[in-house]
């Protein structure tokens, strides 16, 4: 009798873990977008859910005490039930998301006939940007774009994001410091290594009431892969493979401002106590110690959305 109702608590408890606890995503690339999991969120369309996807779902399961009386085999079973149930779901979840996915951006295209934005607001073709703004430069934009890529990559793997937070929302940069804490936490660190950027396209913009929104399209070569800091094991990733991310950048700044010189950028005034001071050297005034972004001035950052990940033979 004892045994049957310890089973059926264990039973309980798998399917309560199954319904309500959501799985816990891995250290991976700047933000997790990349993981242990290939994936396609509807790469070949000009919409993208909204979503933000993590990744590296990392199952586990349960760790059963030996004292309760039941069998090793009883415990397998229960373990093996558990796994083979939770690839089930997990399977059934992805191909029915996906397929969501798909049918909802097929509809979106043909409604809108143009590129879509995640939030499902149609955005306008970039060359009717500059109609509002002539000094606006597409390449040196994509450009500017993929080298801070690179810095995000390397400021992960360094616990130090601190050199982006002039690049990024207020919200985004918090987000992404909250995401790196707790990797430190759990002591581990996320490498990312051999990054290169081989496209970056603005896909299109709108206007609302407060901010202009530019989207971009960044498709990337990384090795990405995660050790512990006390042992120096692997915990995810490889250190060989490389993985192909394709990720969906929003970028924001007050509605109707115009693009200003490269140099006037470098040098601003503080907003909070006027000195002048370099935004590219450092994001706090050293006169007032506010932080200070370049949202006034150019475009920051405000969500990245993982797309697709594709990864290579290694």
């Amino acid at each position: 009798m004892k045994h049957r109702r310890l089973f059926a608590v264990i039973i309980t408890l798998m399917l309560v873990w199954w319904t309500f606890i959501p799985a816990r995503y891995g250290w991976a690339d700047f933000g997790g977008y990349s993981g242990d999991s290939d994936y396609d969120y509807g790469s070949d369309y000009d919409y993208d859910s909204g979503y933000d996807y993590g990744s590296g779902y990392d199952y586990g399961s349960a760790d059963h005490s030996s004292g309760s009386g039941l069998s090793i085999g009883v415990y397998i079973l229960i373990a093996a039930l558990n796994l083979i149930w939770l690839l089930i779901r997990s399977a059934y979840n992805r191909i029915m998301d996906i397929k969501a996915r798909r049918a909802n951006a097929k509809v979106m295209k043909k409604k809108t006939g143009g590129a879509v934005a995640a939030s499902g607001q149609r955005l306008r073709d970039m060359k009717k940007y500059t109609e509002f703004d002539p000094g606006f430069d597409t390449a040196a934009m994509t450009e500017k774009l993929s080298r801070l890529y690179v810095q995000m990559q390397q400021c992960w793997t360094a616990k130090d994001l601190e050199p982006l937070r002039p690049y990024m929302t207020d919200a985004f940069f918090n987000q992404s410091a909250g995401q790196l804490r707790q990797m430190a936490k759990a002591g581990q660190t996320n490498y990312v290594e051999r990054i290169a950027v081989l496209s970056c396209t603005l896909t299109g913009w709108y206007r609302d009431k407060v901010n202009d929104h530019v989207f971009a399209r960044l498709n990337t070569r990384i090795v990405d892969y995660t050790l512990d800091d006390a042992s120096g094991k692997l915990v995810s990733g490889s250190k060989r493979k490389e993985k192909f991310m394709t990720y969906e950048w929003e970028l924001v700044r007050p509605a109707g401002s115009t693009t200003q010189p490269e140099d006037s950028l470098r040098s601003v005034s503080c907003p909070h106590c006027g000195a002048p001071l370099s935004i590219n050297e450092s994001a706090r005034c050293q006169y007032c110690d506010s932080v200070v972004t370049l949202h006034e001035h150019d475009f920051v950052i405000s969500g990245i959305r993982g797309i697709s990940q594709k990864t290579g033979r290694g």
